[in-house]
C-alpha cells in the first residue's frame, strides 16, 4: 500500500490509486507535540480553531524521489486501478482503505483549501518541523 515492493533488478515501486501529483499533507508524529504545544501556550489565540497538523505537501512522485535519494535504491510511483488496489489490502479493510485514497485524490485530506491549511498549521509552529528526507532517515524501510 504504501512500503516501497520489490519489482525485480533491486528497484522498488510504491503501488497505489491516488494520481502521482496529487499532494496530500504528511504528518510526522514525532512532530504532533509541536503542534499541542503551540495550542497549549496560546489557548486563546485557538479557541474554536482548528489547527491542521502537516509537516508538508507531498505527493509520491516526490515520496518516492526521497525515498531513493535516502536509501540509495531506485524506487517509482505507479498508480494501479481500484480493484488491484484493494486486492492488496486485507479483505476487512479494503474498501475503506481504498475510498480514503479516492476521497484524498478528489478532495484531499482538509479539503479543498488543503494546501493552505497546512501551511498556515506550519506556520504556527515556532520549532523546525522534520522533513520528509529526516522522517525517512529515522525510519528506515529495510529496502
Amino acid at each position: 500500500m504504501l512500503k516501497p515492493q520489490p519489482v525485480g533488478d533491486e528497484k522498488y515501486a510504491v503501488f497505489n490509486v491516488l494520481r502521482p501529483e496529487s499532494e496530500i499533507p504528511f504528518v510526522n508524529t514525532d512532530d504532533i507535540g509541536k503542534f499541542v504545544g503551540v495550542i497549549l501556550s496560546d489557548p486563546e489565540k485557538f479557541h474554536g480553531e482548528v489547527l491542521y497538523a502537516a509537516n508538508g505537501m507531498y505527493s509520491f512522485d516526490t515520496i518516492v524521489k526521497t525515498i531513493t535519494k535516502v536509501f540509495g535504491k531506485p524506487v517509482s510511483y505507479k498508480q494501479i486501478p481500484e480493484n488491484t488496489f484493494k486486492e492488496q489490502i486485507p479483505a476487512p479493510i479494503a474498501e475503506e482503505i481504498t475510498e480514503m485514497f479516492q476521497f484524498f485524490d478528489k478532495y484531499n485530506l482538509y479539503g479543498p483549501e488543503t494546501k493552505e491549511k497546512a501551511e498556515w498549521g506550519m506556520q504556527q509552529v515556532p520549532e523546525k518541523l522534520s522533513t520528509l528526507e529526516e522522517f525517512f532517515q529515522r525510519n528506515p524501510l529495510g529496502l
